[in-house]
């Protein structure tokens, strides 16, 4: 069967790094990006299946196609090379050797977030615990109101009183990396068995209150059975309120994994939904991404269509589907009519989403307990206020991945929200050291 083609693009040939002209063709149910170098050939990765995501596509781009003055979301802060692990999915790959002298100064990061406007940051490294004045700068951050986070492996958080002086400096909120409770898995993975490790650091967080999410890893072929026994782990502990279930980057260590190891969002969502017997279904998390795609162009802030996002309202022991709350069929062509004023004029169709967009939502609401959360939701977007240090109902399950080689389409690229703030740059083949950050969200893609 022949391959239509949906869209051109560029992207990377994942052997050179080259950028190369790409398109995005369905073939079949099939949908792929191809990336066409000129010496290396063509080599084709897949995005999702079904029509549907192409219409999402569509939508996506009419509200994203011109990223120009859209504003990027959370900072991560690069602070360190260090780690106290030895992935063998670990991303940074040889950077680590290259950059393991680069750390900014206590200095250099308040001068650093003293010159940004960004509200929010993310703290990371390789392992950012490494660092041993890590709470000292996350009192920088808090000093100038900011809102503060920390990726972490969970290795030095199983201690308890490490927990209690990463509260006391005044952390927001904390992501622990997670690979599932199969210890085959996790060693595949990770290089060793560290669950017990991680579970502590959990149970450490959760008796200091500190609002903390888990970052789960996905392989294909690995691990992705583990999805749901980490989800159900975490509705019966009632404290974690979002799990972001992470697709593996092919880059540093994880060059080398075999290609059957790649998964896509869509994948994932495919999986949950035959593995909760359609509880979590594929096709809410769809119309979801079309709201929050909505709600992004409304604020003129930058969104990633690598990224869906699910919501689950705990209920009792168990939980129940957003779409026995809201009904987001209903909500649909409202978004469709929001889609087609923006195309033709972005700031009267802003203007009917702000006098309609509240009405729309009480209208199909099924069971109204679930305005007041929808309320605290919308003004933690809207105001930038943290959704992890509030007591609510719902779960956040987000199913992403990162640009790798194989998967960055610049069109796609353009719009990523996040941004790394980085204290040196690349010059050739020779790393020079910069007192003042670069801000970039490319520089892991190129060699």
């Amino acid at each position: 069967m022949d391959s239509a083609i949906l869209r051109r693009t560029s992207g990377l040939c994942p052997a050179c790094r080259r950028e190369v002209t790409a398109d995005v063709r369905q073939n079949g149910n099939e949908i792929c990006l191809t990336k066409h170098c000129p010496e290396h050939g063509s080599v084709s990765d897949p995005l999702a299946q079904g029509d549907d995501y192409k219409d999402l596509e569509d939508y996506y781009f009419s509200l994203m196609g011109s990223n120009s003055g859209k504003k990027s979301g959370r900072a991560i802060l690069q602070v360190t090379f260090k780690c106290n692990m030895a992935c063998r999915v670990c991303f940074l790959g040889d950077f680590k050797k290259h950059l393991i002298d680069f750390e900014p100064t206590l200095q250099e990061i308040e001068d650093a977030v003293k010159e940004s406007d960004c509200r929010s940051y993310t703290i990371s490294g390789a392992e950012a615990t490494c660092r041993e004045d890590l709470f000292e700068i996350i009192r920088i951050l808090k000093r100038r109101k900011k809102i503060v986070g920390l990726i972490t492996n969970g290795v030095k958080l199983a201690d308890p009183d490490y927990a209690k002086q990463l509260k006391e400096s005044g952390v927001d909120e904390v992501t622990v990396q997670f690979s599932g409770f199969d210890s085959k898995a996790e060693k595949l993975l990770r290089g060793s068995d560290s669950i017990s490790v991680k579970l502590q650091a959990l149970e450490n967080l959760k008796e200091l209150r500190i609002p903390a999410y888990i970052n789960m890893l996905v392989a294909k072929g690995i691990n992705e059975e583990q999805m749901v026994p980490v989800l159900s782990r975490v509705i019966k502990d009632g404290f974690i309120k979002m799990v972001n279930f992470s697709g593996i980057l092919f880059l540093g260590e994880a060059e080398g994994f075999p290609r059957k190891h790649y998964i896509m969002p869509d994948d994932m969502l495919r999986v949950i939904e035959e593995q909760t017997g359609g509880k979590i279904q594929r096709k809410n998390a769809y119309l979801l991404k079309k709201i929050e795609l909505a709600v992004s162009s409304f604020m003129n802030k930058k969104s990633c269509l690598y990224s869906f996002v699910s919501l689950i309202v705990k209920s009792g022991d168990g939980y129940e589907a957003i779409d026995r709350f809201l009904d987001l069929e209903g909500i649909e062509p409202h978004l469709d009519r929001y889609r087609a004023i923006y195309l033709c004029n972005p700031f009267l169709a802003r203007m009917y989403l702000a006098l309609m967009g509240l009405p729309i939502m009480i209208f199909h609401v099924k069971r109204f307990l679930i305005l007041k959360e929808l309320f605290l939701t919308a003004t933690s977007h809207l105001f930038g206020g943290n959704l992890l240090s509030r007591a609510s109902r719902f779960i956040y399950l987000i199913f992403s991945v990162e640009c790798d080689p194989h998967r960055m389409d610049r069109a796609i690229h353009d719009n990523c929200p996040q941004r790394f703030m980085l204290f040196f740059e690349q010059v050739g083949e020779q790393f020079v050291r910069r007192s003042r950050p670069i801000e970039s969200t490319t520089w892991l893609l190129w060699k």
